[in-house]
């Protein structure tokens, strides 16, 4: 008897945390890609297929899904925050990542529009890393009602080219509410 019950409380754990994250991969019409889906608040992000590691965080109720290449000198991340205006979520995600480079130079800071005709804010910035390098964080921020959905990726700028620069494109673009 006890061992019955010890198995419906896993059950029970299992099943709830399944449920507190509410989100999940589906496929899409090209296998380089998947559709990230999120429940609460819901959206579907287009994300790479190939990364090495994907990590779902829940931080003090937000969201973040942590997407790594090339043994993690490169992250992708998506992440909601509700109750957060944009600059919040930007100066959140910039002081992140910021204070891993030096020299640091804005390259973009304004609105855009994407392919699916969404108005985002897009914020750039690159600048030096100890190890010498050029490093670059390129992130777009996406509101509706009271939620702020950000996308942003941090890499060497000269890994921006290729894969790297057509998975981050695709993933603005194809971005949906």
């Amino acid at each position: 008897m006890r061992y019955k019950q010890i198995i419906l409380i896993i059950c029970l754990l299992l099943l709830s945390n399944q449920l507190a994250y509410a989100s999940g991969f589906y496929l899409h019409d090209n296998k380089q890609y998947w559709w990230y889906h999120s429940e609460d608040p819901y959206f579907y992000a287009v994300v790479p297929s190939n990364a090495e590691r994907y990590t779902k965080k829940t931080l003090f109720g937000n969201e973040i899904l942590e997407i790594a290449f090339d043994d993690g000198s490169t992250i992708m991340e998506i992440g909601s925050f509700k109750g957060k205006e944009v600059s919040e979520v930007v100066d959140f995600v910039g002081k992140k990542w910021t204070s891993m480079i030096d020299n640091l130079v804005v390259i973009a800071n304004r609105e855009i529009t994407t392919s699916n005709d969404l108005k985002t804010f897009f914020y750039a910035i690159e600048g030096i890393g100890a190890d010498g390098k050029k490093g670059m964080l390129r992130s777009v921020y996406f509101k509706k009602g009271d939620v702020v959905v950000y996308q942003a990726m941090f890499l060497e700028s000269s890994k921006y080219k290729g894969d790297l620069q057509n998975h981050w494109l695709r993933a603005v673009n194809e971005f949906e509410w």
